[in-house]
């Protein structure tokens, strides 16, 4: 948000007279490339692209597989059938070919990486909350809550997913870093890119 202030130079400002200056240079913090470029303005303004990729796809991944995991772990049966039955069938499927696939039918872009990565990564939080919710539909004050009339509604937005959530969490930190070398090994001109403000 902030990198045009943060940055000490124009990230693609050249300067031959400048070039392949070693960290800790007096004007340079950590150094500058082939093309006298300065390294960390480089580096703020092309995390952008990286934080904006690694945070909506969390936030898709972990929205989807919390909603499934859920309904799958809260009313069992069916449900849990078919939500455990699509978690097994995008297991089985490698995820170069789930982004193969994607990138062939609506072409190569930012947008459509983002929906590939968290729709590729919802599967872990369905897993582990199916298996939290389990646990907690089964204590005392659910039951409790249930007897004095909470609708499965209430149940499942107030007391079971606020239980729920802990474990979800540490997996949207930890998926975080994940979904940013995920997201900077598939972009093909992601540096240049992102040092163009794009």
């Amino acid at each position: 948000l902030f990198a045009g202030f943060i940055a000490p130079h124009d990230p693609n400002a050249q300067s031959i007279a400048a070039r392949l200056l070693p960290p800790l240079s007096p004007d340079h913090l950590l150094g500058t490339d082939g093309l006298g470029r300065d390294v960390l303005s480089r580096l703020i303004y092309g995390s952008r692209v990286s934080l904006i990729v690694g945070t909506i796809a969390v936030v898709i991944g972990g929205s989807v597989g919390t909603l499934l995991g859920l309904l799958s772990g809260y009313y069992r049966g069916w449900v849990d059938d078919i939500v455990s039955w699509w978690v097994n069938v995008q297991l089985a499927f490698p995820f170069i070919l789930l982004v193969l696939a994607v990138v062939a039918v609506v072409g190569p872009n930012l947008r459509n990486l983002i929906v590939v990565l968290g729709l590729g990564s919802w599967v872990v939080y369905a897993r582990v909350l199916r298996g939290q919710v389990l646990t907690i539909r089964a204590r005392e004050f659910v039951t409790a809550s249930r007897v004095v009339g909470a609708t499965a509604r209430r149940l499942i937005w107030r007391p079971v997913l606020a239980n729920a959530m802990t474990p979800v969490i540490v997996l949207g930190s930890v998926a975080l870093a994940r979904m940013l070398s995920r997201g900077g090994s598939r972009r093909s001109a992601g540096t240049g890119a992102a040092a163009d403000g794009r």
